[in-house]
């Protein structure tokens, strides 16, 4: 009887494999992706393929996106094909939060794990650690350390959060710091910039490129922006939620 059973999972695993041998592609730069999957709306924004892309195009470069979100890993590439011969690539950039540079919107690259979740005044000015200090992922001592900073490290601040202040370099975010650690060098103290405090965004820009069967092909980037409920998105405008 379970000589029967193995003997009948075989044949059936043999048949999966044949239908799946069958849908393959004759060589070429990676798998095919397949219609039902979740999608990954507007990543053909900004390509001037965008008329000629089939559906079949966009469920490739969605499905390349979200395998690349779920890795996480800076720089990692990810290929795709159509059934009918269109073929492209995606690659993930480095995570950056969007909304910080006087909330303009600018990119500014951050560790992946940033805490995204409070609402942010803007702040201005640069400052000095006082003393040795962690630098933590979130505003609050029970956050994960970031890094450490040694005394007299200069930093500028970004944005507020009640005794906290989101930190890094010219180019950078470091992380949450508490205010009371560092020292003011000018440029002002911390400022509330038109409104209500907002929240940036967590996001990752993405390279796609396309070459179609016909022979067109392109090369452009788009900005993927993680939701609340940890999915992610193309969002409408580089700007704050």
């Amino acid at each position: 009887m379970w000589n029967h059973y193995r003997m009948r999972a075989g044949l059936i695993g043999a048949g999966v494999a044949a239908v799946l041998s069958a849908c393959a592609p004759m060589g070429g730069p990676g798998p095919i992706f397949f219609p039902g999957q979740p999608q990954l709306t507007g990543l053909d924004h900004g390509s001037s393929l965008k008329a000629s892309l089939s559906d079949d195009d966009r469920q490739g470069m969605s499905q390349a996106t979200i395998q690349l979100l779920a890795g996480g890993q800076t720089n990692a590439s990810q290929a795709w094909q159509t059934r009918n011969g269109d073929t492209g690539t995606v690659r993930i950039g480095s995570p950056v939060l969007v909304g910080l540079d006087s909330l303009s919107g600018a990119p500014v690259p951050a560790p992946a794990d940033i805490d995204t979740s409070t609402a942010l005044e803007a702040a201005s000015g640069n400052y000095t650690a006082s003393k040795t200090l962690n630098v933590r992922l979130g505003p609050s001592t029970a956050a994960p350390v970031a890094q450490a900073l040694s005394a007299g490290t200069l930093v500028r601040a970004y944005a507020k959060t009640g005794e906290w202040l989101l930190i890094g370099s010219a180019d950078q975010v470091y992380g949450y710091a508490f205010a009371q650690l560092l020292t003011a060098q000018g440029g002002g103290e911390p400022v509330l910039a038109g409104g209500k405090a907002r929240r940036p965004r967590l996001c990752r820009e993405v390279s796609l490129q396309v070459a179609l069967a016909g022979g067109q092909r392109d090369l452009w980037s788009a900005l993927v922006c993680k939701r609340d409920d940890g999915k992610w998105e193309v969002p409408a405008e580089r700007g704050l939620s």
